[in-house]
């Protein structure tokens, strides 16, 4: 649900932006740097992650192959300072002189305006050139070099999520692949400050990284479309913070407490559940469905006992909102074990009445009726 809700918000931040974007000239930040719109890459310039040094601060560019649009929020050349891992989306064209030229620009509506400049051209496998600003008051010379991404060592332990992502997304790879540090049984992602504990097992231990690894790449992607949209952002301010909520000898359940803030018009939070089994790190799927541990736990019994847990003292507002769960499956929950019972987390809230969304947490005994006794994981929870 956390990456569904992730893709919500870009998809969100998107449709908010979409009228903004029909007014915007993307041209407009080239055209401030000396140069013209140009979708084409400069000839003799390869495609690919370049590493350097801009102002005595290292940096990471890419440089995509074919581009279709220089709207905002489509596939589009970008950079990232080492110290922070914000991407910094940036404009295609080429000056007067023919060389690439790289626009990096703040959006403020409708005018997009330019912050910075790369001009750049190949040389011996490398770009050569310049960073300046649009009125010249500063300027740097930079060379930049090719990055063979798949000889780059891993300074985290070897997952498929973690090789993946080195494959489908290098540029992320290089930002996240750094060491994490270990506070408190949980490991925390220094650039996000996305933190996820860790359990015992081996196979638990992968699943657990790749799912941070996933949580950290979104949050920096979200971070990346407040710094287009604002032109500031607060790399830490899209974070899930993960936490142990349950351990049986099977059972593995973990709390996300997530906030993001991706340059739409309003910041999102909420709270995500998720169980694994211990020895696999496989997802457990807890209700509604054959096969799991409470099949007859279906989204209308879990609305029931919602309702019937719900604060009594709560505000008619309130009360009206939870009582209109219109989800069509028992997405309508966040499910998570506790010591004390199955804890529901609504996630089907509107956002103007998100803070009505109160926890409910429903005894294990009162649960028995719905469960299914032969699952091998009933004894985790019941004698």
């Amino acid at each position: 649900m956390r990456l569904l809700s992730a893709a919500l918000s870009v998809i969100g931040l998107s449709l908010c932006v979409a009228a903004a974007q029909s007014d915007e000239n993307p041209a407009q930040p080239l055209i401030a740097c000396g140069g013209t719109a140009s979708l084409a890459l400069t000839p003799g310039v390869t495609p690919g992650i370049y590493r350097g040094t801009l102002a005595g601060q290292g940096i990471s560019l890419q440089i995509i192959g074919k581009r279709t649009s220089q709207e905002r929020y489509d596939p589009t050349d970008r950079y990232a300072y080492d110290q922070h891992g914000t991407d910094i989306q940036l404009n295609r064209g080429r000056t007067k002189g023919g060389a690439l030229l790289l626009a990096e620009f703040t959006a403020d509506y409708p005018d997009l305006k330019a912050r910075g400049c790369f001009e750049l051209r190949p040389s011996a496998g490398k770009l050569v050139g310049k960073w300046y600003t649009p009125d010249n008051n500063r300027s740097y010379s930079l060379t930049l070099s090719p990055v063979n991404v798949a000889a780059v060592p891993l300074a985290l332990p070897s997952t498929p999520g973690l090789l993946a992502l080195r494959r489908s997304d290098p540029f992320t790879f290089l930002k996240l692949n750094r060491p994490w540090k270990t506070v408190k049984g949980s490991v925390v992602e220094p650039f996000s400050g996305t933190t996820y504990p860790r359990g015992n097992g081996a196979a638990l231990n992968v699943a657990l990284q790749d799912r941070q690894l996933s949580l950290a790449a979104d949050s920096l992607e979200c971070s990346a479309g407040a710094f287009a949209s604002f032109g500031d952002a607060d790399p830490q301010g899209n974070q899930t913070i993960g936490t142990v909520t349950f351990q049986s000898a099977h059972l593995f359940s973990i709390r996300e407490n997530y906030e993001a803030d991706c340059g739409g018009a309003h910041p999102d939070s909420g709270t995500v559940g998720r169980t694994l089994d211990q020895r696999s790190g496989k997802l457990v799927n807890l209700s509604s469905k054959p096969g799991t541990l409470w099949p007859r736990l279906t989204p209308a019994v879990l609305q029931k006992l919602y309702l019937a847990g719900y604060p009594k003292d709560a505000d008619s507002e309130c009360l009206d909102a939870v009582k209109e769960n219109d989800a069509p499956d028992d997405s309508g929950f966040e499910l998570f074990l506790s010591k004390t019972g199955l804890t529901l987390s609504p996630n089907f809230l509107p956002h103007v009445v998100a803070a009505c969304g109160e926890e409910v947490t429903v005894a294990y005994s009162a649960l028995r009726q719905y469960a299914d006794a032969s699952n091998p994981y009933f004894k985790d929870l019941y004698r």
